[in-house]
């Protein structure tokens, strides 16, 4: 992942103020959520913003444009819903 390649340089290792948002709407965001755990190993602290997503219509756009089988994001606020709930946990249980 890049921001893990940037995170590990010796120029960005003890930057204390990054942080990046993960969109609850993103099926992959609890993948990212396991991935900056794993970045923590080598760092205090990362800042986290969980949202529930900014960019849906374009997701969905981009999808049809290339024709891809599904999307990337949950096509229903009900999941979205529920995997920000999730996610929210998943963060809050973070060493």
């Amino acid at each position: 992942m890049l921001v893990k390649k940037i995170l590990e340089e010796n120029e960005f290792r003890r930057w204390t103020d990054v942080g990046l948002a993960i969109q609850a709407y993103g099926k992959r965001s609890l993948a990212v959520i396991e991935h900056l755990n794993e970045c923590l190993a080598n760092r205090d602290s990362i800042h986290v913003r969980l949202v529930k997503g900014a960019y849906w219509d374009y997701e969905i756009k981009e999808a049809q444009r290339k024709g891809m089988d599904g999307y990337s994001v949950f096509t229903n606020k009900s999941l979205t819903d529920l995997n920000f709930l999730i996610a929210s946990k998943a963060l809050l249980e973070t060493p």
